[in-house]
């Protein structure tokens, strides 16, 4: 199907098996007017990396939502034009034939859209290359999916922060089943306890002495409850791959239930690309 991340959807199930942590943000926010750009550089970050659609534009749309025109153009000041890029799984990348998309959007929103062959989570190679030597942990990622922005940024040592999807408008079924899914992937997960990794440059943020303790965030971190160390690495839900289709159908109340009946593995990631 085109436009369908099977490798996205691969790698989204191999971690939530094995490394679920991966699957959660250090922070969440409602959009992008909550995030501090000014705080985020003084903490030493360089360069933040945005989704697109539900993210700066509605999805599949060109144009910047009217209300965040004013975060992105503080983003560009605090970060300049070279520190600024768009990392989408449509624009820019090889669904995006002569990369139409990704001019228009370089012409209207004036920030660099990368161009690409692998989408999120995949696609560190890309993001590398286009900022040079910066350390991809003095990098921020925002976007508004669990399974491709905050998987991409958690799978390659960024700062990952969620925004809300601010609306269902011109998503397909099946991107709306998926994301079904891995909401309801992160509500077990909040359940059983499993937290964010950590980040280097942020985990100070959270003393409540620092100057940018106020700041109108809403951490992920108070999401959840306590987890046992020893727990960590160790949440198994085995057969989420063949698990699919159960849980996106409309009449599914036991989602986790769902996951454990299905009997099926994921491969990871590479095993699948070199197929």
């Amino acid at each position: 199907m085109k436009g369908l991340n099977l490798g996205g959807v691969v790698e989204f199930c191999r971690v939530l098996t094995r490394q679920p942590q991966l699957l959660l943000p250090q922070l969440s926010v409602k959009d992008v007017t909550e995030v501090p750009f000014e705080a985020l550089r003084d903490r030493g970050f360089r360069g933040v990396i945005f989704d697109k659609d539900n993210t700066l534009t509605v999805p599949h749309k060109l144009e910047i939502a009217p209300h965040l025109a004013p975060s992105l153009a503080e983003c560009r000041r605090v970060f300049g034009d070279s520190g600024v890029v768009i990392f989408s799984n449509s624009a820019g990348s090889t669904d995006d034939k002569d990369g139409v998309e990704a001019k228009k959007i370089e012409e209207g929103l004036q920030v660099a859209v990368l161009r690409h062959n692998q989408k999120k989570p995949g696609g560190i190679a890309f993001v590398k290359k286009h900022f040079g030597e910066v350390d991809p942990q003095t990098l921020v990622v925002i976007g508004d999916r669990y399974s491709t922005d905050v998987l991409f940024g958690n799978l390659n040592g960024l700062l990952t922060i969620r925004t809300e999807q601010f609306t269902p408008e011109s998503e397909s079924v099946v991107n709306r089943q998926l994301q079904r899914i891995e909401k309801s992937a992160v509500r077990m997960l909040i359940r059983a306890g499993v937290k964010p990794p950590t980040h280097p440059l942020w985990d100070s943020i959270e003393n409540k002495n620092d100057e940018y303790a106020s700041v109108n965030f809403r951490l992920s971190h108070a999401a959840f409850p306590s987890q046992n160390p020893a727990h960590e690495h160790q949440f198994q839900v085995p057969g989420v791959c063949a698990a699919l289709p159960l849980i996106a159908a409309p009449d599914v109340v036991d989602v986790a239930g769902a996951f454990q009946a299905a009997a099926a593995a994921c491969p990871p990631l590479h095993e699948l690309e070199r197929r």
